[in-house]
């Protein structure tokens, strides 16, 4: 960003997150969403009102959902090679409905073992909990600022609708707020990590991650 004809801000280390409305049969999510079983999600959550996710969690590989789950990964896809500009691949480790219920709420979390996260909205309304996104690495002082901006801000909201994906890293901490809605707010949640070689052959970190099994 261009301040001055000689003073530059570089947005370094950003954490870029993807939002498309895809144009899919959400409904048809939903109905599969509405049969399954659910149970508190998360183990050290410390709210009592906690959001719940379906025990199931590989809910995209049930056959009848297979076109859903190609959609998916192409835009998974699209992240990865066209905005982060990786050359691997990339596969779903998991995925899971999350159903939440008036004044639900979840606490902040991130997803381990998975490189990428995505969430697919499927009922929503304008009461329906938002996704807040927050940097608990860069709130050293809890300085008060006059205006909000990308460089000063520590949290961002984003406001759920039918059919729309996000994308983001999946060690980027969010939360589902609370949810004030009379109606139960369902979304479908995913893990990725990235397939083929992963670091330099001569390295002892080196790894070529094949393929994944999901154990039920």
């Amino acid at each position: 960003f261009n301040m001055t004809n000689n003073s530059f801000l570089h947005p370094i280390f950003s954490k870029a997150v993807y939002t498309k409305a895809l144009d899919i049969d959400v409904n048809k999510l939903l109905t599969v969403a509405k049969k399954e079983k659910y149970q508190v999600a998360g183990y050290w959550d410390s709210v009592s009102n906690h959001a719940l996710a379906s025990i199931n969690n590989t809910i995209l590989d049930k056959k009848e959902l297979s076109k859903i789950k190609k959609e998916i990964m192409k835009e998974i896809h699209f992240y990865a090679h066209n905005i982060m500009k990786y050359k691997n691949n990339f596969e779903m480790t998991k995925s899971w409905f999350t159903k939440t219920s008036t004044d639900q709420v979840s606490d902040y979390h991130k997803h381990n073992n998975s490189m990428l996260s995505a969430v697919l909205y499927l009922k929503t309304d304008d009461d329906t909990g938002k996704i807040s996104f927050i940097d608990h690495y860069s709130n050293l002082f809890q300085l008060e600022v006059h205006e909000h901006n990308m460089w000063n801000s520590t949290s961002y909201t984003f406001k759920p609708e039918d059919g729309l994906l996000l994308i983001f890293k999946s060690d980027t901490f969010h939360k589902v707020l609370k949810h004030k809605s009379k109606n139960d707010r369902y979304s479908l949640a995913m893990n990725f990590i990235p397939v083929g070689p992963i670091g330099k052959t001569t390295s002892d970190s080196f790894v070529n991650i094949v393929k994944i099994k999901n154990d039920r």
